[in-house]
């Protein structure tokens, strides 16, 4: 893909009076604002099977705003129609048959996301435009889990196949395994079990027993192997997401997952334990197919776990004005209130920090202290989209 961001954007740069740095001032985050603005950088998806779509922390409004806001406008100019998100390949099955006109509480639909990233109001009137969306389309959109983090929604889902089939119950075999999953007898007898009974169970739902007979494998080797946790999760998420495209040839996605994953990133320790990213996975088997797009924020608020007097507490979190040797501090300096910028144009990229924040925030059970900062790496994303200031998501309540 030829990385221009069209001679329009050219004229933005300049006029702004920076030298290298090409970027787009976006209007607005709102889905339902005009689209003036995203149109001028068409041409970063002309070629694009597959758009890492990513966020510096998991608990800010604006970033799941902003890719629904992409979405819409990706769906209606170049003919995307899938949503993949960090999330298990079987807990999403459930808000999938929602969105296609299946009768269902959107809520409780969401809830078994199981994480706070996605049970969200912003996530919901996200899935209620797809629903409408496919109401009212012959092309419809579909939302894939990439994840296999759980085998319980593997589980719940599978009771609900067997009952809706008139079968009386799952396999026992299951029944035995409960967390933390580390008897590696029964780990093993489950997984000789699952793949005895799986070639019955193949027949019984075609469409969607592969990815989930996938993740089930995936979750009982990390278990049986203990292989290190973050390498093998980021590699089956690529994986995961490579065979829905393969067995769905007429795809077209994003991808809603951290800036970690969606990044385009090989780490080599001096040990000789070697890490790639999903997104890294993603590019060597997609090329120039696959776009990475960070989010981050100079400053606001969102939601993440917090340890205090070593209990996990779910806090509003605060972020401070961004400091000196950081990409956001780099980015206020153009006084825009949200940019998407080319990320190879960033001058001194590998001597900046960038903010990168999971799930818990502050110091952990341990007494770690989680910081803001870590380090930026050429080649690291495509392109990055800056907020001036951002606000914590807006939760369900159950």
């Amino acid at each position: 893909m030829t990385k221009i961001l069209t001679f329009l954007l050219l004229i933005f740069s300049t006029a702004y009076g920076q030298k290298g740095l090409e970027f787009v001032p976006l209007t607005s985050f709102s889905p339902e604002a005009e689209i003036t603005d995203l149109s001028l950088i068409d041409s970063v998806f002309n070629e694009s099977r597959l758009v890492g779509f990513g966020e510096c922390t998991h608990g800010t409004s604006e970033f799941t705003q902003m890719r629904h806001r992409f979405f819409k406008h990706l769906v209606k100019t170049k003919g995307f129609n899938t949503v993949f998100i960090e999330a298990d390949y079987s807990a999403c099955l459930r808000l999938n048959r929602y969105i296609n006109g299946e009768t269902d509480n959107v809520d409780k639909a969401i809830f078994e996301l199981m994480y706070f990233a996605w049970t969200t109001e912003e996530m919901k009137e996200f899935v209620e435009w797809m629903r409408v969306f496919n109401q009212n389309s012959d092309e419809k959109i579909q939302i894939v889990g990439c994840d296999m983090q759980s085998i319980s929604d593997d589980i719940k889902e599978i009771e609900r196949i067997l009952i809706n089939k008139k079968i009386d119950s799952i396999p026992t075999f299951f029944q035995s395994l409960t967390p933390p999953y580390d008897d590696t007898i029964i780990v093993k007898q489950a997984l000789n079990d699952w793949d005895a009974f799986f070639n019955s169970f193949k027949d019984l739902e075609p469409n969607t027993s592969n990815l989930i007979n996938a993740t089930i494998n995936q979750f009982l080797q990390h278990k049986l192997n203990n292989s290190n946790q973050y390498n093998y999760r980021d590699s089956c998420m690529a994986l995961n997401i490579l065979n829905y495209l393969k067995l769905n040839p007429d795809s077209k996605g994003i991808w809603l997952a951290h800036n970690v994953h969606i990044s385009k990133t090989k780490y080599n320790y001096p040990t000789s334990y070697s890490y790639k990213t999903s997104g890294q996975y993603l590019f060597e088997s997609l090329n120039n197919k696959y776009v990475s797009i960070a989010q981050t924020t100079n400053t606001g608020y969102f939601n993440a776990w917090k340890y205090i007097k070593n209990e996990p507490v779910f806090s509003v979190c605060e972020l401070k004005k961004a400091k000196r040797n950081s990409i956001e501090k780099k980015l206020s300096q153009y006084d825009e209130n949200i940019l998407f910028s080319d990320y190879s144009t960033i001058d001194n990229i590998t001597k900046m920090r960038y903010t990168e924040i999971g799930h818990t925030y502050g110091k952990t059970n341990s007494n770690y202290k989680i910081k803001r900062y870590k380090k930026l790496k050429e080649g690291k994303f495509d392109y990055l989209i800056y907020f001036d200031s951002t606000n914590e998501t807006e939760i369900l309540s159950r």
